[in-house]
């Protein structure tokens, strides 16, 4: 069990943050064996956001603790804690200290890495979700100590699954290119995942929308790759002498986790949530064009859905182009030519239904579109 120090807001919360008090808060019954600090139970309950400063958590994390701990276990505190296994997380409060009980946490208090029948687990209900068209719950409740490294691991048993099945890898996406989707995933970086070849749907032909469980689409500057280019130390330089050209594209996001309730862990398991691409037909050369001042009217079923600019992708999408390629470089992974990247998108994700049919617009770039039937994938 990993131990860290807690910081009290000031004596008073130390005196009230009893065994009892923090029992009730992560529903927790305790039986006190041995000697309190205190000779008296102050039951004083905190907010929660108090109690994640306290426990150094998120409220995500939170709230996973606190569903995972009903209906509550009894547990018999003494000096060497005994720990329920239902238990998330318990505490320690007489030495002010709390002992982590995480599902994959190490001596030092850090999360280890789940282990491989964990990851192929993990691996195997998305699979699921794909095969079936059924949503399953965030994987982030399932495995509440997953970290990045673990949500990475996972989605490359998704595209090595399909690359054995003759669907292989023709490229890749960087996602959450915004800041505003950062933070709402309360991360400072992008993400990425992996385009296969059967995400790839011809422009103006009827895409079956049943192959989809809740889709979204975005328009992106796609850029398609004339010569290999692999980090890390990519610069601006190398990524622009590296595109063959660049043209308007639609990327269909989509998600196998339900009621699209995800984290940074759900979206980067689940293959960034990758769904489709479709591509325009009028390449561009990047030296003809600044791709930052790109503007972009994106219209569904004849109405304007949505606007943006390249600018909001990354500040330029050649930066989320230089960031993917030194990000999966010391994978040992290079991005190979005739690939094709999508750096981002440039306005808000719109859903779409089947019968839409949607136009991205851009300036200097052309337009692109993409059609969707009510039919089941075939």
């Amino acid at each position: 069990m990993g131990e860290r120090r807690v910081a009290f807001a000031d004596r008073r919360e130390q005196m009230g943050y009893t065994q009892e008090s923090f029992g009730r808060a992560v529903g927790v019954e305790f039986s006190t064996v041995g000697r309190w600090e205190r000779g008296e139970l102050t039951p004083q309950p905190y907010r929660r956001p108090r109690i994640a400063q306290v426990l150094k958590v998120s409220l995500a994390e939170l709230e996973v603790l606190l569903s995972r701990s009903r209906p509550a276990p009894s547990l018999e505190l003494t000096t060497s804690p005994r720990y329920a296994p239902s238990l998330v997380r318990t505490g320690q409060w007489n030495g002010r200290l709390v002992r982590a009980g995480v599902t994959g946490q190490s001596p030092t208090g850090r999360k280890e890495p789940m282990d491989a029948s964990t990851l192929q687990e993990a691996a195997a209900a998305l699979l699921s979700a794909y095969e079936t068209g059924k949503p399953i719950a965030p994987l982030i409740e399932t495995y509440p100590a997953a970290t990045l490294e673990d949500a990475y691991r996972v989605q490359q048993r998704l595209v090595r699954h399909w690359a054995e099945r003759g669907d292989g890898v023709r490229g890749h996406k960087v996602g959450l290119a915004s800041a505003a989707m950062q933070r709402q995933m309360g991360v400072d970086q992008p993400d990425y995942g992996h385009l296969t070849a059967s995400m790839f749907h011809l422009e103006h032909q009827p895409i079956p929308i049943g192959g989809f469980l809740q889709p979204k689409i975005e328009p992106e500057i796609a850029f398609v790759l004339g010569s290999r280019l692999r980090g890390p130390g990519v610069t601006v330089a190398d990524a622009l002498r590296a595109v063959d050209f660049v043209v308007p594209a639609l990327e269909i996001v989509d998600s196998r986790i339900r009621d699209w309730k995800i984290s940074i862990v759900d979206t980067i398991a689940d293959n960034a949530s990758s769904g489709g691409v479709v591509l325009g037909s009028r390449p561009t050369a990047i030296g003809d064009i600044d791709l930052r001042l790109v503007g972009c009217v994106l219209h569904q079923n004849g109405e304007i859905a949505a606007t943006g600019a390249g600018g909001a992708v990354l500040g330029s999408p050649v930066n989320a182009l230089v960031w993917l390629a030194n990000t999966v470089g010391p994978l040992g992974v290079a991005l190979e030519p005739g690939h094709v990247v999508l750096p981002g998108s440039m306005t808000r994700a719109i859903p779409v239904n089947p019968g839409d049919t949607v136009v991205a617009t851009m300036a200097g770039l052309g337009s692109v579109t993409a059609k969707f039937s009510g039919e089941e994938r075939p």
